[in-house]
C-alpha cells in the first residue's frame, strides 16, 4: 500500500507539472537522464504514465551525456546501468559524448570552473537534440533540495532579488517537475519500483562549491537552524512577488 501511494504521488506531482504548461505525457519529450536517483525517478514516472495511456504512443526518449570528466571505468558501469533501465523501462536512449579534455580545455580558455563549462556542454547538447528532434520540452530532474542550494549558491554570490528566486519551473525547453519534492521522497519512489541509479563519485568531492554547501552547509543549517528550510522558501517567495511588482510598476510607467 505505502509503495503504491508513493509510486501515485510522483507520478501525479509529474503529471500536474506537464498539464501546467500544456504538456501531455505522449508528447515528444525528453528526459536529460544521468543515471542518478532523481532522474532516475524522472524517467520512471515519465514511462509510467506514457504506459498508462496506451495507445501507439512512441517511447519517451532519454538522453545521457558523456562528460568523460570521471575514470573510464566508472563512466563504463554508469552507462551499464543507464541502458539496463532504459530497457527495463521502455525508454529511447540517445548518448552523447565529449572529448576527453575538452571541458578543461574550454574552462581554462573561458576562466570557468569545471563544474560551470560542464554544465555549459549539457545544455548546449540538450538544446540541440531539442531543436534537431522538434521535441516539445526536455525534463530536468531537479529538486526542492536542488532548488534550496541554489538560492544559498547565489545568495552567498551577492545575488539580488532576481538571483534568489532559484530555478524557474519551465524556461522553455526546460521543465522542471519536481522542484517541489525533496530527494527523499524520489528515493522512496525508487524503492517501491525496485529500481537501481548509479552514484557519481564527484559528489563527494569538495572542489567543488555546490558539493561544500550540501556536504558542509546544509548539515550545519540542519542541526543549528531546523526551520531554514521554510524561512528561505517564504524569502525566495516574497522575492518572486516584490520582482513581478517592480516589472508591472515599471511598464505602467512606459
Amino acid at each position: 500500500m505505502v509503495a503504491a501511494r508513493a509510486r501515485c504521488s510522483i507520478e501525479a506531482v509529474l503529471l500536474e507539472a506537464l498539464h501546467r504548461h500544456g504538456l501531455d505525457p505522449g508528447d515528444d519529450i525528453a528526459v536529460a537522464y544521468s543515471g542518478g536517483p532523481d532522474s532516475t525517478a524522472l524517467l520512471a514516472a515519465l514511462c509510467a504514465l506514457r504506459h498508462r495511456g496506451g495507445g501507439s504512443r512512441a517511447r519517451p526518449l532519454a538522453v545521457y551525456v558523456d562528460h568523460n570528466l570521471r575514470a573510464r571505468s566508472e563512466l563504463d558501469a554508469e552507462l551499464d546501468i543507464v541502458r539496463r533501465n532504459c530497457s527495463s523501462l521502455g525508454a529511447r536512449l540517445v548518448v552523447a559524448r565529449v572529448r576527453p579534455g575538452r571541458i578543461a580545455e574550454c574552462a581554462q580558455t573561458n576562466g570557468e570552473g569545471i563544474e560551470a563549462e560542464a554544465r555549459r556542454f549539457r545544455y548546449y547538447i540538450l538544446r540541440s537534440l531539442h531543436d534537431r528532434e522538434s521535441l516539445k520540452a526536455i525534463l530536468l530532474a531537479h529538486t526542492r533540495d536542488d532548488q534550496l542550494e541554489t538560492i544559498l549558491m547565489r545568495l552567498l554570490g551577492g545575488s539580488g532579488s532576481a538571483g534568489i528566486r532559484g530555478m524557474p519551473e519551465f524556461a522553455g525547453p526546460f521543465l522542471r517537475p519536481f522542484l517541489a519534492l525533496e530527494k527523499s521522497s524520489l528515493l522512496q519512489y525508487l524503492e517501491a519500483g525496485n529500481l537501481g541509479f548509479s552514484t557519481d563519485s564527484t559528489n563527494a568531492s569538495t572542489d567543488y562549491l555546490r558539493n561544500k554547501i550540501r556536504g558542509e552547509l546544509v548539515p550545519f543549517l540542519n542541526s543549528s537552524f531546523p526551520g531554514w528550510r521554510r524561512g528561505l522558501a517564504r524569502a525566495t517567495a516574497k522575492a518572486f512577488e516584490d520582482d513581478k511588482a517592480l516589472s508591472s510598476h515599471a511598464q505602467s510607467l512606459c
